[in-house]
């Protein structure tokens, strides 16, 4: 997926499932919206909203942290 002008291309590492029983997942998208409980990622197939109390690491997809 290209990121749009003003737009950041990012990779998440998360949990997915509880944060006990889970397993570690990475997603790549264009971050389209984050506050201070979440973060939204625009694929090419949807968007998804990931809560920040699951999320691990987010980096710029160019492998910069």
């Amino acid at each position: 997926m290209e990121a749009k002008s003003g737009e950041r291309e990012v990779k998440v590492v998360y949990v997915d499932g509880t944060l006990k029983d889970g397993k570690v997942r990475a997603i790549r998208g264009v971050k389209i919206f984050e506050d201070e409980h979440s973060i939204t990622i625009r694929r090419f197939d949807g968007t998804l909203t990931i809560g920040k109390n699951f999320i691990i690491h987010i980096e710029d997809w160019g492998g910069r942290p």
